[in-house]
């Protein structure tokens, strides 16, 4: 296992957060993709404010980033209440099957546990050239449930 340390993700830490997810959506194939900066910050910043969701970084010894995972609490009737969704989770290429992703997803457990969250879901991506990822999950005691859609709203004028 790498030697590292995992924080929960403060202000100052944001922009990194985007950095990183920035690099997970573009490797996911969306080349090009471009976060509002300004509108990801407000969000960050909102969000964390109302203590429903969290973004864990992990750090080796020189303070430098390896990895982000992010987790917001979501609801429903099929849920019997409040879980958590893991939304994005990142590990630089040069760190991967070294135990970083172990580690950040330990904390989100540890959150699950702490918000009384009974479950936590997530979508992995398409496979089969993103298996290891899907395998990752399995491995840490997922199952699978369903494919994810999405709507998108346009926005108001």
């Amino acid at each position: 296992m790498y030697d590292m340390k995992i924080i929960k993700a403060e202000k100052k830490h944001y922009k990194e957060i985007i950095r990183l997810i920035t690099e997970l959506i573009s490797e996911l194939g969306g080349k090009g993709f471009v976060i509002d900066e300004r509108e990801a910050l407000d969000f960050l910043e909102r969000s964390s404010d109302e203590g429903k969701y969290f973004a864990f970084l992990a750090l080796d010894d020189g303070q430098n980033t390896l990895g982000v995972i992010t987790v917001g609490e979501s609801g429903a009737v099929y849920a019997s209440g409040t879980f958590g969704v893991i939304h994005e989770l990142y590990i630089a290429p040069e760190m991967r099957s070294k135990g970083l992703g172990n580690q950040l997803l330990e904390k989100v457990k540890e959150t699950a546990a702490d918000m009384g969250w009974k479950r936590l879901e997530v979508g992995a991506p398409p496979y089969p050239e993103w298996q290891k990822t899907k395998s990752f999950y399995l491995r840490e005691g997922f199952v699978e449930i369903g494919p994810r859609l999405k709507w998108i709203a346009e926005p108001l004028r």
